[in-house]
């Protein structure tokens, strides 16, 4: 029955596919028990497989381990490709031998499938695998996303056009050693497996075996702990795909959203945004706790405060047509801005050119314009200066000082100091912000003044 359950699944995750693919071997037991399910089981597999076989350097026997692959795979009429690498060289201080290793292995792996022209990379993971690994993970205090494991069939990690398929992930490893037994099946034994200095070595010989008098179903439980986490996460990146992302502005160096949308947000979706703004922007997962500094940073609302993460990336709360939002990334160019040091004498009619735009200010017609200003006044565009005062329609005249102006209109501190003004005769005349604000003197007509209209483009 243990040997029907592995071929099977075998069966099933290739049944109506009729494409080629590459099949990582090792040569140990579960990668030659799936070789010799697929040439067996799985049609045209000769024809259509390209077994890859690798060498990552760290132990003097894996040079036998690739030859025997390349021997059973020349025996029974199916293409091998070997590569080699030095995964101990790749590892920097603090760095991991596995992570090297695995970074070596799936590179190559993405090779075999170029020169093969194939799309799907075949993997032996199991059902044993899945369990340590979510184990692994909880003991890591991993979220739900990482207590979901592996994937039947997932983006490979280096080529997300690539796709990973594990057909045997719900297999246990007992089917394996079923499978391999009934089928004389011939296998290498990785002396690195007994080595417990290998985290998951040491979860697989001493914590797992420890846990199993409590549970003896341990495996299958962290199993099936996984698929539900799998099923959550598919329903709550639905809600989130389809009733959040469309509130988020994307970019290529920044996304952001209303401070009150995000504030409105369940708690996992303030996470999932933070999440997967951080990847969009990096490629890169991150890390709980900097999950939750970034929270903290939009929870107190400060526009003076700005959190750096790894990577560069940015977190603030910034203001942006006149509403707070929440921001990762860099300042989006939402606000005019001028070229560095600019400052020039505006002609009526003409256009000057801005850092992002083109400016001009035109007579109007009709005496219906945006801006009121005396006949003959001189008109300079320049940005703001110490001391500056201005007069904002919404405070009926009142002066104020511009750069407290600013700040109450939330307005970022890395722009103020080139956005574009309009001065009048030495008096503020508008603030060229998206929605430009023109200042209380020159907003109505007088009678000895013409009508301008602010003319701004990309």
């Amino acid at each position: 029955m243990l040997t029907q359950d592995l071929t099977q699944a075998v069966q099933a995750q290739f049944d109506g596919h009729d494409e080629q693919f590459v099949l990582a071997v090792s040569g140990g037991r579960d990668s030659m028990a799936l070789l010799h399910a697929v040439v067996h089981h799985v049609p045209r597999a000769r024809e259509r497989a390209c077994v890859a076989t690798f060498n990552h350097g760290i132990r003097p026997e894996a040079a036998a381990e690739v030859a025997f692959v390349q021997a059973w795979c020349e025996q029974h009429g199916i293409r091998c490709q070997a590569g080699a690498g030095d995964a101990p060289a790749r590892v920097i201080s603090g760095g991991s031998l596995e992570a090297a290793a695995r970074e070596l292995r799936y590179a190559f792996l993405a090779q075999a499938a170029a020169e093969w022209g194939a799309a799907l990379i075949v993997t032996a993971h199991h059902a044993d695998d899945q369990a340590e690994t979510v184990l692994l993970h909880v003991l890591r205090g991993a979220s739900l996303n990482g207590l979901k494991g592996m994937r039947v069939r997932s983006p490979h990690p280096q080529q997300p056009q690539l796709t990973l398929l594990r057909p045997l992930l719900h297999v246990p490893r007992s089917a394996i050693n079923a499978y391999v037994q009934a089928h004389n099946i011939p296998y290498v034994e990785d002396s690195s497996n007994t080595d417990t200095n290998y985290t998951r070595n040491y979860l697989r010989q001493t914590v797992m075996p420890m846990l199993e008098p409590i549970n003896p179903q341990l495996t299958a439980a962290l199993v099936r702990l996984s698929e539900l986490a799998q099923d959550e996460l598919q329903v709550s990146d639905s809600t989130f795909q389809h009733s959040v992302l469309p509130s988020i502005t994307r970019c290529a160096t920044c996304w952001y959203t209303t401070l009150n949308r995000y504030e409105r947000m369940p708690t996992a979706f303030q996470r999932r945004f933070v999440q997967q703004a951080y990847h969009a922007l990096t490629g890169k997962a991150l890390a709980f706790d900097d999950v939750e500094r970034a929270r903290a940073v939009f929870e107190r609302r400060r526009t003076s405060e700005v959190l750096r993460l790894t990577g560069g990336v940015t977190v603030r709360v910034v203001g942006i047509h006149g509403d707070l939002h929440a921001l990762i990334g860099e300042l989006p160019d939402v606000w005019w801005r001028l070229r560095p040091n600019q400052q020039e004498v505006v002609t009526i009619g003409q256009s000057i050119s801005l850092a992002n735009g083109q400016l001009a200010l035109k007579r109007s017609p009709n005496n219906y314009g945006d801006l009121h200003v005396p006949i003959n006044a001189t008109i300079v565009l320049r940005g703001r200066q110490k001391g500056d005062v201005f007069q904002p329609s919404s405070l009926r005249g009142h002066r104020v000082k511009l750069a407290e102006w600013m700040v109450d209109q939330k307005i970022p501190r890395d722009v103020r100091d080139v956005i574009p003004l309009i001065v009048v005769d030495d008096q503020i005349g508008a603030v060229l912000l998206p929605q430009p604000v023109v200042a209380h003197p020159f907003y109505l007509s007088t009678h000895n003044s013409e009508a301008l209209i602010l003319a701004i483009n990309e």
